[in-house]
């Protein structure tokens, strides 16, 4: 394995490290007190469907019971390769719970970029706790960052677990790069039609391949703000596609990796499943919950259940 390998393991290690400590669990109950005024002002849409709601939360809570199993066989000598599934899974886990609260509240939202726009949009309407809500705007000339407090002297790999500005820090390297990547696959795409964005051609008519802030601002208005989500769909993307070799390095931590992810799952699910009973009332959550875990085996789901019906 090559330096490029191993950089990119220890980048990974790091960036699910931050996002674990900022997702803090101890604070979560607090943070979901102060948005209850909000929530209170949001109107479900008539078009509930509850069998709908109860697919996608379904389907989001075997994935993460799938993604916590998978952590016995990532522990085995030798299994550290293992941890590259867990990436897809830790996505879809989350993008379920995100469908299943989207039917809750009446909205249909089915492709991946309809599902990241939305979760944008309602990051920043104040309907998340406050620990997810940090975000990146802008383009590469006018990159911002909201709900972060970043030392732009500190390097990507410079993670401090103990300060809270060395963590934000680290997760706005990790936004800033996505959002990077987000605005070049939109100029791309954008070019291939360029007639019909005419600001993107040159004066000669053809299509612009090095953009002035002009037309980078153009581009920027059509991507929506960088979110968590969106860095765990670039993880997935990742290991499903791309840089493979990353999970292939031997000095790869994966079993600690594995332990972040799946809390950071069990964190946006619950929030998920907290707002989903707001909406559509705990009664029939707890109707949802019995019917996916009938003899109340799953100890960490039980305990999740009760949490929210205490909140």
């Amino acid at each position: 394995m090559d330096d490029t390998s191993k950089y990119k393991a220890f980048q990974t290690q790091q960036q699910i490290r931050a996002l674990r400590l900022k997702l803090n669990k101890s604070t979560i109950l607090s943070e979901i007190e102060s948005i209850k005024p909000t929530l209170a002002k949001i109107q479900r849409s008539s078009d509930y469907k509850e069998d709908d709601c109860f697919k996608w939360l379904k389907n989001s809570w075997n994935t993460e019971r799938i993604l916590r199993l998978s952590q016995e066989i990532v522990e085995q000598k030798d299994n550290y390769f293992a941890l590259q599934w867990s990436f897809p899974q830790a996505y879809y886990s989350v993008f379920c719970s995100i469908q299943a609260y989207f039917y809750a509240m009446g909205e249909i939202h089915k492709s991946h970029a309809a599902t990241l726009k939305f979760f944008s949009k309602n990051l920043l309407r104040g309907i998340y706790p406050k620990n997810m809500c940090f975000f990146a705007e802008g383009n590469n000339c006018t990159l911002s960052f909201s709900g972060l407090d970043i030392d732009d002297n500190k390097r990507t790999l410079e993670l401090n677990e103990n300060e809270s500005c060395s963590i934000d820090t680290c997760i706005g390297h990790f936004l800033k790069s996505t959002r990077e990547m987000l605005l070049a696959e939109k100029k791309d795409q954008l070019l291939k039609d360029s007639n019909k964005h005419q600001i993107l051609l040159t004066k000669k008519k053809k299509a612009s391949r090095k953009l002035n802030s002009m037309q980078w601002s153009y581009v920027n208005e059509k991507v929506e703000s960088t979110t968590l989500l969106h860095l765990l769909y670039r993880k997935r993307i990742k290991a499903n596609y791309k840089d493979i070799d990353t999970f292939q390095y031997p000095g790869l931590e994966s079993s600690v990796i594995l332990k972040d992810l799946i809390k950071i799952v069990a964190y946006m699910n619950f929030v998920h499943e907290y707002l989903i009973s707001r909406y559509i009332g705990y009664d029939k959550l707890k109707r949802y919950a019995l019917n996916f875990d009938k003899e109340k085996m799953i100890d960490w789901f039980q305990k999740r259940m009760v949490c929210i019906e205490k909140n």
